[in-house]
């Protein structure tokens, strides 16, 4: 007996899942999974700021005082293992590369700190 009464209250539980956002607020989001939830708090490591803009894919997680936004499905082609890249809509992008360079924009700052810039240099 004490088995059905487990396995019924698990299947009652709420799972994470895949979701795509709706709208974003001041510092919330909105987004359609199973339902529609609005003020969805973003979570991201220390130091990190982001809102997902409208239609991003993100993994909703149920907690105690409502669900949570844990993150964005990201595609990852753009890297390699081990490198980070930033990057927002309008084509503003930061890669730390694996060798040590970081990419800003386009200008690469090698890991001894110069900077290759020709194509943005004009003669």
């Amino acid at each position: 007996m004490w088995l059905t009464d487990l396995s019924s209250a698990k299947k009652s539980e709420k799972l994470p899942e895949e979701g795509a956002v709706v709208e974003t607020g001041e510092k919330s989001l909105s987004a359609n999974g199973a339902s529609f939830e609005k003020g969805i708090p973003v979570y991201a490591p220390y130091g990190f700021v982001s809102l997902p803009p409208k239609n991003t894919d993100v993994l909703l997680i149920p907690c105690k005082n409502g669900t949570v936004c844990a993150g964005v499905r990201v595609d990852g082609s753009e890297i390699e293992s081990g490198e980070v890249l930033i990057f927002s809509p309008q084509g503003g992008s930061v890669k730390l590369c694996r060798n040590g360079d970081a990419i800003i924009n386009g200008v690469v700052i090698g890991s001894d700190g110069t900077i290759y810039a020709k194509d943005f240099i004009k003669e």
